[in-house]
């Protein structure tokens, strides 16, 4: 727990300096400029013993308690001006993951003319409505992006070049984004003892939006071509999987098979395609709304989903409270595999069986861990304290169903109904 203290201090330490320094004078006009964010925060949850909260995929599972892990981060951003066309950015990010990958963004941007802008290097993605502010928690309203629709995403950061056109004409003003690249996340395994590399290969999308009198509304198509890395264990696994198969034993043979095939597909290139849309509103007035839907289509069961959200809050001096509801179901869900150890001890030998045997439960949870069949019901409030730091408080209330329940236990599957409390303090300096 030394890291969580850590960070827990770092972003303290510059909460408080952001808020005793913080001034209302402009910038100097120089070629470099400094920011940067961060988040303190605590979250509990009631659930069941070894039932733990997550942000995501690049988290590492927990056992649920009182925690500082889950939503506190710093951040850092550099931007460098070389005269009016070129600017030079570069963000790190410090935050409990499974693999420490601090840079964020890293990438240079030339804008040739007003209303075109090209980006060459490391950038987010434009997958979804929060993909450029995910880590700065205080530009959105809640404690952190809806967990049923962000959480099981894979598709983090972005190695490549993208294209950004700007119109103005009618009173609205329009954006179209195109982006291609790769990049590559780890992510923490469904037993907790082993991290998988998840790899995108390639992801070429295109982002339309349109802004008019505090109303946003975009829509986003993405092609994504990405594979799990394939180790010497998942070799073995499936050359184990094979012969277990072939044996003439009708169940075991089918489950086997079954778990080769959706193992394969993980290691082998597959394609998704993310189709989504987006409103957000907020024209200063009480009240603000955001809306998000996606579908990820795949001829694979296993990596298709749909997710979706939507909140509304109500400005009351500096305080906006507001609800959510969101829903979430990416990839199959959980199925009870049979006692292959019984099954294969007669051909096999107890020792052999119970090899073989537990190493397709292990299989069987890694292939079908990454499911999630969820939805939940948010409250909460953001208090503006100052300028440039947010208190917020959040309950959500979860449903999950034991066919997605891996996301949050290393334990067994099985449905229920968690309560996560969240408070944190979002600031920006």
């Amino acid at each position: 727990m030394r890291f969580p203290f850590l960070l827990a201090g770092l972003t303290i330490g510059c909460a408080l300096l952001a808020l005793t320094h913080a001034t209302a004078h402009a910038q100097a006009d120089t070629g470099l400029r400094i920011h940067g964010f961060g988040t303190v925060g605590v979250t509990a949850i009631n659930a069941p013993d070894d039932w733990g909260m997550r942000r995501s995929h690049k988290q590492r599972r927990n056992d649920g308690g009182l925690r500082m892990d889950v939503d506190s981060r710093l951040g850092l951003q550099a931007n460098y001006a070389l005269g009016d066309e070129v600017e030079m950015v570069g963000q790190a990010v410090l935050q409990p993951q499974v693999q420490v990958q601090p840079v964020e963004l890293a990438f240079v941007a030339w804008r040739p003319r007003p209303d075109l802008t090209l980006r060459l290097g490391r950038t987010n993605n434009d997958v979804v409505l929060l993909s450029e502010s995910r880590n700065i928690g205080f530009s959105y309203l809640w404690v952190r992006p809806n967990h049923d629709a962000y959480g099981p995403l894979p598709i983090y950061l972005l190695d490549g070049i993208d294209a950004t056109w700007q119109h103005q004409g009618g009173g609205a003003h329009w954006k179209v984004h195109a982006f291609a690249g790769r990049g590559s996340t780890t992510v923490d395994g469904a037993t907790g003892q082993r991290s998988q590399r998840y790899d995108i290969q390639r992801l070429a999308g295109l982002t339309v939006s349109r802004d008019q009198g505090g109303l946003h509304l975009r829509g986003t198509v993405a092609a994504v071509r990405a594979a799990l890395g394939r180790t010497a264990v998942a070799t073995r696994a499936l050359q184990t999987l094979g012969q277990v198969a072939a044996l003439p034993l009708p169940t075991v043979a089918a489950e086997a098979a079954e778990l080769r095939e959706v193992l394969g597909g993980l290691l082998d290139s597959r394609r998704v395609t993310y189709v989504g849309a987006g409103l957000a509103f907020d024209d200063g007035g009480p009240w603000i709304a955001t809306v998000e839907v996606m579908r990820a289509l795949s001829e694979e069961r296993y990596i298709s989903g749909r997710f979706g959200y939507a909140s509304l809050g109500r400005r009351i001096g500096p305080v906006t409270v507001y609800g959510t509801a969101g829903v979430g179901r990416f990839g199959t869900g959980w199925q009870t595999l049979s006692d292959w150890t019984d099954a294969l001890a007669p051909l096999a030998g107890p020792e052999v069986a119970r090899a073989v045997g537990n190493a397709g439960a292990v299989v069987h949870r890694e292939v079908h861990g990454g499911a999630t069949h969820q939805h939940s019901v948010s409250v909460g409030l953001r208090w503006d304290l100052h300028p440039r730091a947010a208190l917020k408080l959040q309950l959500d209330r979860f449903s999950v169903e034991r066919t997605g329940s891996l996301f949050w236990t290393t334990g067994e599957a099985r449905s229920a109904r968690p309560v996560v409390g969240s408070v944190v303090l979002d600031f920006i300096f």
